[in-house]
Protein backbone atom coordinates (compact mmCIF):
# COMPACT_ATOMS: atom_id res chain seq x y z
CA UNK A 1 0.00 0.00 0.00
CA UNK A 2 0.97 3.61 -0.29
CA UNK A 3 -0.48 6.84 1.05
CA UNK A 4 -1.08 10.23 -0.55
CA UNK A 5 -1.18 13.39 1.50
CA UNK A 6 -3.84 15.95 0.59
CA UNK A 7 -3.52 19.30 2.34
CA UNK A 8 -6.78 20.52 3.88
CA UNK A 9 -8.09 22.04 7.09
CA UNK A 10 -7.50 18.71 8.80
CA UNK A 11 -4.76 16.27 8.01
CA UNK A 12 -6.05 13.69 5.56
CA UNK A 13 -4.44 10.57 4.28
CA UNK A 14 -6.08 8.90 1.30
CA UNK A 15 -5.36 5.22 0.97
CA UNK A 16 -4.65 3.76 -2.43
CA UNK A 17 -4.48 -0.01 -2.50
CA UNK A 18 -2.27 -1.40 -5.23
CA UNK A 19 -3.64 -3.51 -8.05
CA UNK A 20 -3.87 -7.22 -7.08
CA UNK A 21 -4.84 -6.37 -3.49
CA UNK A 22 -7.81 -5.17 -1.44
CA UNK A 23 -8.30 -3.92 2.12
CA UNK A 24 -8.07 -6.65 4.74
CA UNK A 25 -8.26 -4.23 7.68
CA UNK A 26 -8.83 -0.48 7.62
CA UNK A 27 -6.37 1.80 9.34
CA UNK A 28 -6.96 2.91 12.90
CA UNK A 29 -5.37 5.54 15.10
CA UNK A 30 -2.80 2.90 16.09
CA UNK A 31 -2.16 0.89 12.91
CA UNK A 32 -2.02 1.28 9.18
CA UNK A 33 -4.26 -0.36 6.65
CA UNK A 34 -3.51 -4.01 5.98
CA UNK A 35 -4.02 -5.36 2.47
CA UNK A 36 -4.51 -8.87 1.17
CA UNK A 37 -4.00 -10.42 -2.23
CA UNK A 38 -6.93 -11.51 -4.35
CA UNK A 39 -7.93 -15.15 -3.95
CA UNK A 40 -7.83 -17.60 -6.84
CA UNK A 41 -10.76 -16.89 -9.15
CA UNK A 42 -10.79 -13.16 -8.37
CA UNK A 43 -8.83 -10.12 -9.56
CA UNK A 44 -8.29 -6.40 -8.95
CA UNK A 45 -7.23 -4.26 -11.91
CA UNK A 46 -7.42 -0.77 -10.42
CA UNK A 47 -6.20 1.28 -7.52
CA UNK A 48 -8.87 0.93 -4.88
CA UNK A 49 -10.02 0.97 -1.30
CA UNK A 50 -12.32 -2.03 -1.73
CA UNK A 51 -12.56 -4.99 0.60
CA UNK A 52 -13.37 -7.58 -2.10
CA UNK A 53 -11.78 -8.48 -5.40
CA UNK A 54 -13.89 -8.85 -8.56
CA UNK A 55 -14.88 -12.38 -9.63
CA UNK A 56 -13.15 -13.64 -12.77
CA UNK A 57 -15.27 -13.88 -15.91
CA UNK A 58 -16.23 -17.39 -17.01
CA UNK A 59 -16.03 -18.24 -20.72
CA UNK A 60 -19.01 -20.51 -21.45
CA UNK A 61 -18.17 -22.99 -24.23
CA UNK A 62 -21.88 -23.82 -24.43
CA UNK A 63 -22.42 -20.26 -25.60
CA UNK A 64 -19.53 -20.22 -28.07
CA UNK A 65 -16.76 -18.78 -25.91
CA UNK A 66 -13.35 -20.10 -24.86
CA UNK A 67 -10.58 -18.81 -22.59
CA UNK A 68 -8.07 -16.79 -24.61
CA UNK A 69 -6.18 -15.55 -21.53
CA UNK A 70 -6.61 -16.83 -17.98
CA UNK A 71 -7.57 -14.60 -15.08
CA UNK A 72 -4.69 -13.42 -12.89
CA UNK A 73 -4.69 -11.49 -9.62
CA UNK A 74 -4.61 -8.22 -11.62
CA UNK A 75 -6.38 -9.03 -14.92
CA UNK A 76 -9.76 -10.54 -15.76
CA UNK A 77 -10.22 -13.56 -18.00
CA UNK A 78 -10.26 -12.74 -21.71
CA UNK A 79 -12.75 -14.80 -23.74
CA UNK A 80 -12.89 -15.26 -27.50
CA UNK A 81 -15.24 -17.14 -29.83
CA UNK A 82 -15.17 -20.79 -30.92
CA UNK A 83 -15.20 -21.76 -34.60
CA UNK A 84 -18.71 -21.42 -36.03
CA UNK A 85 -19.51 -18.40 -33.81
CA UNK A 86 -19.01 -14.64 -34.06
CA UNK A 87 -18.65 -12.01 -31.37
CA UNK A 88 -21.72 -9.86 -30.66
CA UNK A 89 -20.31 -8.30 -27.48
CA UNK A 90 -16.80 -7.06 -28.20
CA UNK A 91 -15.08 -5.89 -24.98
CA UNK A 92 -12.03 -4.46 -26.68
CA UNK A 93 -9.83 -5.58 -29.55
CA UNK A 94 -8.86 -8.68 -27.51
CA UNK A 95 -11.97 -10.06 -25.87
CA UNK A 96 -15.58 -11.04 -26.37
CA UNK A 97 -18.41 -11.22 -23.81
CA UNK A 98 -21.25 -12.52 -26.03
CA UNK A 99 -21.12 -14.91 -28.99
CA UNK A 100 -23.72 -16.16 -31.46
CA UNK A 101 -23.66 -19.03 -33.96
CA UNK A 102 -23.09 -18.09 -37.59
CA UNK A 103 -26.32 -17.90 -39.59
CA UNK A 104 -27.04 -20.70 -42.05
CA UNK A 105 -28.16 -19.64 -45.51
CA UNK A 106 -31.47 -21.12 -46.64
CA UNK A 107 -32.30 -23.14 -49.75
CA UNK A 108 -32.42 -20.71 -52.68
CA UNK A 109 -29.53 -18.70 -51.24
CA UNK A 110 -25.75 -18.87 -51.32
CA UNK A 111 -23.01 -17.74 -48.94
CA UNK A 112 -21.90 -14.31 -50.16
CA UNK A 113 -19.42 -13.83 -47.29
CA UNK A 114 -18.41 -16.54 -44.84
CA UNK A 115 -18.76 -15.73 -41.17
CA UNK A 116 -15.66 -14.77 -39.21
CA UNK A 117 -14.97 -14.46 -35.49
CA UNK A 118 -16.16 -10.83 -35.69
CA UNK A 119 -18.98 -10.99 -38.29
CA UNK A 120 -21.94 -13.18 -39.20
CA UNK A 121 -22.40 -15.06 -42.46
CA UNK A 122 -23.84 -12.92 -45.27
CA UNK A 123 -26.34 -14.72 -47.52
CA UNK A 124 -27.76 -13.67 -50.88
CA UNK A 125 -30.53 -15.06 -53.05
CA UNK A 126 -29.61 -17.11 -56.12
CA UNK A 127 -30.05 -15.29 -59.42
CA UNK A 128 -32.88 -16.36 -61.76
CA UNK A 129 -31.96 -19.65 -63.49
CA UNK A 130 -29.91 -20.83 -60.50
CA UNK A 131 -30.82 -22.85 -57.40
CA UNK A 132 -29.33 -23.94 -54.09
CA UNK A 133 -30.61 -26.90 -52.11
CA UNK A 134 -28.11 -26.55 -49.27
CA UNK A 135 -27.78 -22.77 -48.92
CA UNK A 136 -24.09 -22.86 -49.75
CA UNK A 137 -23.68 -22.16 -53.47
CA UNK A 138 -25.97 -21.56 -56.43
CA UNK A 139 -25.97 -23.95 -59.37
CA UNK A 140 -27.43 -23.32 -62.84
CA UNK A 141 -30.61 -25.21 -63.74
CA UNK A 142 -30.03 -27.86 -66.38
CA UNK A 143 -32.59 -28.26 -69.15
Amino acid sequence: TFFSYLPSTSTQFILHILKRTVVQRDCTAYSGTRCRSCDLGTFMNQLNGLSNCFPCTTCDTGHGLFVKRNCTAKTDTVCDVLNGYYCKGLIDSNGCSLAEKHSQCEAGQRIKESGTSRSDTVCEDCQPGFFSKDGVKCTAWKT
